[in-house]
């Protein structure tokens, strides 16, 4: 019979027992939160973000502002792999990839919303073990970690009457004149929208002195050189600096994109993100419209939800668009035509530009079958390898004015 050793164990060394019983996580290198999200405390097991805000009642509009401000957290903005929203777009789940300090990462993008006001979380973690801790990451979120004041936005009608926005606290109108509108906010932060302008084509500039010379076939270009003739205008020097952009399908009478970008101006840098359209009239007259938000790169992040959701409030007075048509008709052929178009669109393409947003967002396009009408989201690793097709036909790729 073999002695025995009847044993003790303590209380510490049962602790000992279980933590090392537990799943271990190697942790991501530290960083601060984004200006305007909260880290919530995870115990090393990943990572959660979240960040709260109010003003828009769409929770794809609330995934563009995350992946927005992710740029500032992770090497690059996240991309998202995989979207599920529900009919109402009010509660959307999006996986996505990014890397941190050059770490593969892994995560889920969450958005809710309720009335108003709404939540956005990141979690996420190293690729190789984000399976594994995600549910202790789920946990973490239900437990809690403390809220972001949500931002309020109240509405308010420019001095002329001609508009009205919904702007958040410390923004106010400078200035309007038949529905554009000059907005300040805090930090500098600053808000142009709807403002249109007649140009001319650089060939054709010694015949129009006086007005902005500007490609007639790139709205990104256009942009670029408004910008510079404002500048010399101004006699200020002025670099700027494209950083993405997003075309905007079937734009009436002409092209657009979104552009997100950074202006040095007067020793001063700012960062922006704009609507910007050319819409030719004639060979060499065209209509340069501008809508767009900028801030100092110290607060964009932190600003931009914000401004965005306003953004998205924006509307013109339509007694004060005919009167803005009346005169474009007296005083320029052919550009009653354009504005129209141009105005009916600018007030839809808020949830049409939303919806090719979301697609870019999820690396998505929308296709259909030009004999059934049968609509299919497809990937756009797909769909760069050539035109998809179904039972041998090839799918039309569905424009943003019919989303």
């Amino acid at each position: 019979m073999k002695p025995t050793m009847k044993r003790t164990i303590t209380a510490s060394a049962l602790a000992v027992v279980l933590f090392c019983s537990l799943p271990v996580f190697a942790q991501l290198p530290e960083k601060a939160a984004p200006q305007g999200m909260r880290r919530v405390v995870t115990g090393g097991a990943g990572v959660i973000l979240t960040s709260q805000m109010g003003g828009t009642r769409s929770a794809h509009k609330m995934l563009l502002a995350l992946k927005m401000v992710s740029g500032e957290y992770f090497d690059k903005p996240l991309t998202v792999t995989r979207a599920f929203a529900d009919r109402s777009d009010r509660n959307l789940q999006a996986a996505f990839t990014a890397k941190l300090k050059g770490i593969p990462v892994r995560g889920i993008a969450s958005v809710t919303l309720r009335g108003e006001e709404g939540e956005g979380t990141l979690l996420f973690d190293r690729a190789n073990t984000f399976g594994k801790s995600f549910r202790t990451l789920v946990a973490k979120q239900s437990g809690g970690g403390g809220r972001v004041a949500p931002v309020k936005l109240t509405r308010r009608t420019a001095p002329d009457g001609s508009g009205a926005i919904s702007l958040p606290p410390g923004f106010r109108i400078t200035g309007s004149y038949q529905g554009t509108l000059d907005i300040a906010g805090p930090n500098g932060a600053y808000m142009g929208l709807g403002s249109p302008t007649v140009c001319t084509r650089p060939e054709a500039a010694a015949m129009f002195p006086g007005i902005p010379a500007l490609d007639f076939h790139d709205p990104v270009r256009a942009m670029l050189d408004y910008l510079q003739f404002i500048s010399r205008k101004a006699g200020v020097q002025t670099e700027a600096r494209v950083l993405d952009t997003r075309p905007v399908q079937d734009w009436p009478n002409g092209r657009a994109a979104f552009v997100r970008y950074s202006v040095r101006s007067g020793g001063k840098t700012t960062e922006g993100f704009g609507l910007f359209a050319i819409m030719p009239t004639d060979e060499n007259q065209a209509l340069f419209y501008q809508s767009f938000i900028n801030a100092a790169p110290e607060s964009y992040r932190a600003q931009f939800p914000a401004m965005l959701a306003a953004w998205g409030t924006y509307s013109v007075n339509s007694a004060v668009f005919r009167q803005r048509l009346t005169a474009a008709a007296e005083s320029m052929r052919g550009m009653s035509d354009i504005m129209q178009s141009a105005n009916d669109y600018r007030q839809t393409t808020e949830s049409k530009v939303s919806k090719a947003w979301d697609d870019y967002i999820r690396d998505e396009g929308v296709w259909r079958n030009p004999d059934t009408g049968t609509r299919y989201r497809l990937p756009t690793s797909m769909t760069n390898r050539g035109v998809p097709e179904e039972d041998g036909k090839p799918l039309d790729p569905v424009p943003i004015a019919d989303l």
